[in-house]
Order: structure tokens, then sequence, then C-alpha cells
């Protein structure tokens, strides 16, 4: 017997569900706005009812970024993260290969570099991640590639 899906109504929203709801909405609106033109904006996401910035997957960015707002990463990045913000997410398509530091921290993509998060640390199956990680929780889902190692003391007394 084969179940069917289950709807999405029922189920935990994805960040690719976020992704095709959003995306048709965002274009069209702002071609409302603006008479047809687009402006040169960040692309805003909803992600578990929270907005949420984009760096697209075509963009490349070298060197420090911080950021204080909630921020999914699908480009590729190279040197430092520091957010401080609710939550950032390497999405599956972004690569970073940085130090980050954080408080929510979810991976979907691929992370070469040291993690410090405040909070959390979540490594989705389609992640690879190599470095060590510094966090009170994490999940690390099955079929996840993790080489580094974890210490979940020292990231108790970590503070943003």
């Amino acid at each position: 017997m084969v179940e069917a899906p289950e709807p999405a109504a029922q189920r935990e929203p994805t960040l690719q569900d976020n992704q095709n709801n959003t995306e048709g909405d965002m274009s069209s609106q702002s071609e409302k706005a603006t008479g047809g033109a687009t402006a040169a904006k960040p692309r805003q996401q909803q992600f578990h009812d929270q907005e949420m910035s984009v760096i697209g997957a075509s963009l490349a960015v070298k060197g420090e970024l911080e950021a204080a707002e909630n921020l999914i990463i699908e480009g590729q990045l190279e040197g430092s993260i520091r957010h401080t913000s609710e939550r950032l997410i390497i999405g599956r398509s972004g690569t970073v290969r940085a130090r980050i530091e954080s408080r929510n921290l979810t991976i979907e993509g691929t992370v070469d570099g040291d993690i410090v998060s405040s909070e959390s640390v979540v490594i989705l199956d389609t992640a690879k991640v190599s470095g060590n990680i510094y966090t009170p929780r994490i999940s690390i889902a099955d079929g996840a590639q993790f080489n580094g190692s974890v210490d979940m003391e020292v990231a108790n007394r970590i503070r943003h």
C-alpha cells in the first residue's frame, strides 16, 4: 500500500515550500508597486512566519558579513559571519567557507569552517559540514555529512 504525502497544511513547512510560495508573489507585488519595473532591493522570504533576507544563489561574497536580521544564504560566502538575529540558514545551494557566529543555525548546504552558536545548530540530511561546532544544542540528520568535533559544554558559556 502506498501512502500519499501529507498535505502542505498538515506538515512542517520547508524552505523549499516557502521559496515556491513567495517568489511569484514577490515579483507580482514589485511589478504592481513600480509599474512593471522591479526595484533593486534584497529578496525577502517568509520562513516559519519570520521574514528572511536572502543572499541569492548567483551571489559570491568575500569578506566579513555582519547581520542583525534573519538571513538565508543560497550563494557563496568566504570569510567570516557574525549573525546576531534569531535565525541563520545556509540553504541547499549555499556554500560557506567561513567561521560562523550565530544564535540559531540551520544548514542545508555546504559549510567549511568552525561554528559557534549560542542556542542551536541543525544539520539537515542534504548538508556537508567540515569544522568544529560549539553549541549547547545540536541535531544532525541521518544522511548529513559531518567531519569535525562538537563541544556542547563550552557553548553553554557563549552569549551574543
